[in-house]
């Protein structure tokens, strides 16, 4: 029998975890312990026990290991924001190829090993945020994220990772901040030329959108205040827009791509234009013509065009539409609607629905794509692998920011014929554990 503890205990970190945490062992027990890097040797103490693992709180850093660095923010023990300023940054991408490893093996997934594409900033990246405000009893106001498992903000005076134009946003949004009820969300975007806007939920009050915009002018372009959201339609309850909310997040010499504070957008610009470009590139290599027509694999004609699912704005679908028609699924409105403004003139067909009942639709009408392109949440797309098998493309590619739906996802298609043929690791969040991959699967 393996002995107990005494009030703390020694041991040596192996890898980091999905969630951030640095995982060493004690006896027969993985011990997850936060703040933590390959290769350090701690003294923690333990504060929770499971029959198989234990989670642990760091006391000290006795020996650091290869991957430590010094923190590069000060909230970074607080804030739950960020999970890894304290890794050298080569180490977390290795850390992120080892998550998305693990998870494949897991998921007995056969992937060839992954292409890793580093990050091009480590901080002052980041274009879109949502923090949480809390009005406290005594009056005094918290802006920031919330803390490390906990629902407390911690308030934040600036933020190395945001784009230096939305750090410094921060103060005045604490001065200006119109009085409301207790608590609710604030929504930043952000262009890397200056441009920006907020969105705030939990304020009901009409005139404060106004009043907050002229106190942030110019430093803000527009202001939306809404009481907040209704969970069971997600449309916005008594909103009021002063200026204008929407943000062109397309290179300076681009066509314009506009995005809201509350509609889904990569956080990392310069990131997700690698993303686009990957899936562009291999969307049109994969086939040889780069129009949606070819026999694929599997042996059946394909004629029809590409199948784009969770659209959203038009992130991916702009690339693609470029190079051949494609049809578009996304359910949220507001998303579809700027779809169709950042890409008019181009050949896509927008289905606004769920994209389970798109695929319906799609069955009905016999489309047979030789691709489907999909970036879903992070939840993944279990509950439509089915209906997406059933058009029977002949290569998928899937972008994910999740690495263990997107390997029960992998196993799902390769149960059904699908092989797994290249994988991108890509650092679109640096700080974090969190990532992109880009997978493409071709029928067998």
């Amino acid at each position: 029998m393996p002995s107990e503890p005494s009030n703390s205990i020694v041991l040596t970190i192996d890898e980091l975890a999905g969630g951030g945490d640095g995982v060493g062992r004690f006896e027969d027990r993985a011990v997850f312990v936060s703040d933590t890097a390959p290769g350090d040797r701690v003294r923690v103490q333990v504060r929770e026990r499971h029959p198989r693992w234990w989670r642990a709180t760091l006391l000290e850093v006795l020996e650091p290991g290869p991957g430590r660095q010094d923190p590069s923010c000060p909230l970074s023990l607080l804030c739950g924001g960020c999970q890894w300023h304290h890794v050298r940054i080569e180490h977390q991408l290795t850390a992120k190829g080892g998550l998305l490893a693990r998870a494949f093996r897991q998921a007995r997934v056969d992937a060839p090993p992954a292409r890793l594409q580093a990050a091009l900033a480590p901080l002052g990246y980041r274009c879109r945020a949502r923090l949480h405000w809390h009005r406290h009893k005594n009056a005094t106001l918290s802006i920031g994220f919330l803390g490390r498992r906990s629902h407390r903000v911690v308030d934040v005076a600036t933020c190395p990772v945001l784009l230096p134009g939305l750090s410094a946003l921060l103060p005045g949004l604490h001065n200006a901040f119109p009085s409301a009820s207790s608590g609710g969300e604030v929504h930043l975007l952000g262009n890397d030329r200056g441009h920006q806007a907020v969105a705030l939920h939990g304020v009901s009050d009409p005139a404060a959108a106004a009043a907050l915009g002229k106190a942030l002018a110019p430093a803000v372009q527009g202001v939306r205040t809404q009481r907040g959201v209704d969970k069971r339609t997600g449309r916005t309850a008594q909103a009021t827009t002063w200026g204008s909310v929407e943000i062109d997040q397309s290179p300076a010499d681009g066509r314009p791509f506009w995005t809201t504070p509350e509609t889904f957008f990569q956080a990392n610009p310069a990131m997700n234009r690698l993303v686009c470009d990957l899936v562009t590139t291999w969307a049109t290599d994969g086939n040889g013509n780069g129009n949606g027509n070819g026999n694929g694999n599997g042996g059946r004609k394909r004629n029809g065009p590409w199948v784009e699912l969770f659209a959203g704005s038009g992130n991916l679908t702009r690339g693609l539409a470029q190079r051949g028609k494609v049809i578009s699924v996304e359910s949220q409105p507001q998303a579809a609607a700027l779809a169709r403004r950042n890409l008019r003139g181009l050949e896509v067909e927008w289905l606004t629905d769920d994209a389970g009942l798109g695929l319906e639709h799609l069955l009905t009408r016999e489309i047979s794509p030789e691709l489907v392109v999909l970036d879903p949440p992070r939840s993944g797309a279990r509950e439509l692998l089915d209906r997406m098998i059933q058009l029977l493309p002949g290569r998928i590619i899937y972008v994910s920011c999740d690495p263990m739906t997107l390997a029960r996802d992998v196993s799902h298609l390769a149960r059904a014929g699908y092989l797994l043929a290249r994988v991108t690791v890509l650092d679109t969040m640096p700080q974090t554990y969190h990532f992109e991959t880009v997978t493409e699967l071709r029928l067998a």
